[in-house]
């Protein structure tokens, strides 16, 4: 639980508390009338959940997790954007966000499960995320965001309790459906298998 901070600052912006709840993880999320956040330990500060501004990207996602089961994301973005859109509205909206958008979109879900301490949700964002890559050929970005999961000798091996090896094994399959990218799929792979040597 969060000791010595207050959601004043939230207030001062003119928000007003919907509701509010514990994460598994002991976390806070709170729900104000715009916006939805959680206190981030580590850097001390209130960390945006969603946001009004982003309620067509959340709502018309093609990216959603197919999970019956409620996790932490999925749930603050749900209070906050109100009832899920109609099936209709999904499908017509399907690929209606600019790519830079979706790209944003991405990044934030990424973090944003990872804030959550969600593995479930990260690990879906994640591989969505590198599919979208894929897909438009950022290798640039790709690259980096993948090289998070390499990482330098010493570093964790781990992440919200998943071996990071084991996201790496799968984002190389994505990466090897494009074949502009075999050069960056040889790299990864060549850098696995010698982490698996160690």
């Amino acid at each position: 639980i969060v000791q010595g901070t207050t959601f004043a600052p939230l207030l001062d912006e003119g928000m007003k508390l919907q509701s509010s709840w514990l994460c598994r993880n002991g976390l806070p999320v709170l729900v104000m009338d715009k916006g939805a956040y959680t206190y981030h330990r580590e850097m001390g500060v209130w960390v945006e959940l969603w946001n009004p501004a982003e309620q067509t990207e959340v709502s018309c996602s093609q990216f959603a997790l197919g999970s019956s089961d409620s996790t932490p994301l999925d749930q603050v973005q749900r209070a906050g954007s109100g009832v899920a859109p109609p099936q209709e509205l999904l499908a017509a909206l399907r690929n209606a966000m600019p790519n830079r958008s979706t790209l944003g979109y991405l990044e934030g879900q990424v973090s944003r499960s990872l804030c959550l301490s969600s593995p479930l949700e990260y690990q879906h964002w994640c591989r969505t995320y590198v599919r979208f890559l894929v897909q438009d050929g950022l290798e640039g970005r790709l690259r980096e965001f993948c090289g998070d999961f390499v990482g330098p000798s010493g570093s964790s091996r781990v992440v919200l309790g998943l071996q990071k090896q084991a996201f790496l094994r799968d984002f190389l399959g994505l990466i090897g459906e494009n074949p502009s990218m075999q050069r960056l799929y040889k790299e990864l792979k060549d850098s696995l298998d010698s982490e698996c040597v160690l």
